[in-house]
C-alpha cells in the first residue's frame, strides 16, 4: 500500500480535528463562572436537554453533548431532576452526572428537637410547608411521646400521615437498638424529665423523687405539665414556654396538671429522647422529695428534703 501525501494530510487533519473535538469537551465554559442550577423534567430526550445545557449557560455547544452521550451509548439514559453544575464541570462529566442520576436532593431537612411536644412539631412542618396549622396535632396527639425526636428528610410531597409514620417506626428502631423497653408510665415521666431537668444524673434523681411522690400519693406540681394542661384543654396553636404563663393557670382542671391531679397525666406531654428514657427506666435513689428547676437558680437543680425548705428556695429564686 502506497502511502500519499494526500493521504497523510487526511489524517493529520482527522487527528487534530479529533483533538480539538476532545479538547473542547474536556474544556469547561467558565470556569471563572458561577454554579448553574438546570432543571430536567421526566420524559425530556438527550436533544432537549442538550438545548437547556446550552441555554442555561453551562455547555458550550449542544452537539457535543448529544455526540457524547450517544457514542458512550448513554443518551437514553438520562435522569430528570434538579442538577447544580460547578463552573469546572465540562461535557463528560456533565453527561456522567445526569445518567447517573446526581442531582440536587429535593428533600425537606426536618429538626426535631428533643422534648418538643405536638404542638411545637406542627409550627416546625408548618413553617416547612409539610403541614396545615391544625392537621398534624389533629392527627398525631394520640402518639406524644411516642414521635422520635431526630433530624429527618422527607421527599417533598410528604404528607402529615408520611412524618408520623416515620417519627413512630423510628422511636421503635431507636428503643430497639437501645436495647429499652419503657412501660406507658416511663415514657411519660421521661417526657416530663425532658421539660423539667437538663443533666442525666439530676434526670435520674427526678425520676426518682416522682416515683417515690406518687407512691405516697403526693402531687407532683411540675409547671410542665401546667403548660400542656393549657395546651390539650383548650387546643391552643401555641404550646410552650413563655407562649402560656404558668402562675394564672396553675389550678387549671384538665388531666395533665400535676398540681391538681394526685397522679401522673394521662398521658406524655413532649416526646422525649433516648437519655431521658433511660433515667425514666433507671432512677438514681435520693433523700430528696423537692427540687427546684435549673432554669429558676443559677443553673443548678437545687434540691430539698422538706416543703419548708424547698419555699425557702423559690422566695430565693423565683419570687426575689
Amino acid at each position: 500500500m502506497v502511502i500519499t501525501t494526500d493521504r497523510i494530510i487526511i489524517f493529520l487533519v482527522l487527528v487534530i480535528g479529533l483533538a480539538l473535538l476532545a479538547g473542547t469537551m474536556y474544556r469547561p465554559l467558565d470556569p471563572m463562572g458561577a454554579p448553574k442550577e438546570i432543571t430536567i423534567e421526566p420524559g425530556n430526550g438527550a436533544t432537549t436537554i442538550a438545548q437547556k445545557l446550552q441555554d442555561g449557560g453551562v455547555i458550550r455547544s449542544r452537539y457535543l453533548f448529544i455526540l457524547y452521550a450517544t457514542f458512550f451509548d448513554v443518551e437514553r439514559v438520562l435522569q430528570a431532576g434538579t442538577y447544580e453544575f460547578s463552573p469546572q464541570d465540562n461535557i463528560p462529566k456533565i453527561v456522567t452526572d445526569i445518567a447517573k442520576g446526581r442531582a440536587k436532593s429535593t428533600d425537606i431537612l426536618v429538626r426535631i428537637p428533643e422534648g418538643l411536644n405536638v404542638w411545637n412539631i406542627e409550627e416546625v412542618l408548618v413553617n416547612k410547608g409539610i403541614s396545615q396549622p391544625g392537621e398534624f396535632v389533629q392527627k398525631a396527639l394520640r402518639y406524644e411521646g411516642y414521635l422520635f425526636p431526630d433530624t429527618y428528610r422527607f421527599k417533598k410531597d410528604a404528607t402529615v400521615e408520611d412524618v408520623i409514620l416515620t417519627l413512630r417506626r423510628t422511636f421503635k428502631e431507636k428503643m430497639r437498638e437501645a436495647g429499652l423497653n419503657p412501660t406507658p408510665d416511663q415514657v411519660i415521666v421521661a417526657s416530663m424529665l425532658e421539660k423539667e431537668v437538663f443533666l442525666q444524673t439530676d434526670r435520674r434523681m427526678v425520676a426518682d423523687i416522682i416515683a417515690r411522690r406518687i407512691k405516697i400519693g403526693q402531687k407532683l406540681q411540675l409547671d410542665a405539665t401546667v403548660i400542656y394542661n393549657v395546651c390539650w384543654v383548650d387546643q391552643t396553636t401555641n404550646c410552650s414556654v413563655g407562649k402560656i404563663p404558668v402562675r394564672p393557670n396553675l389550678f387549671k382542671e384538665g388531666p395533665y396538671n400535676t398540681y391538681v391531679i394526685d397522679s401522673l397525666p394521662q398521658g406524655p406531654i413532649s416526646n422525649p429522647g433516648i437519655r431521658s428514657i433511660q433515667a425514666a427506666i433507671d432512677p438514681l435513689p435520693n433523700p430528696y422529695f423537692f427540687y427546684l428547676n435549673a432554669i429558676y437558680s443559677d443553673g443548678r437543680t437545687i434540691y430539698s428534703r422538706t416543703g419548708v425548705e424547698h419555699e425557702r428556695q423559690r422566695a430565693i429564686h423565683i419570687l426575689r
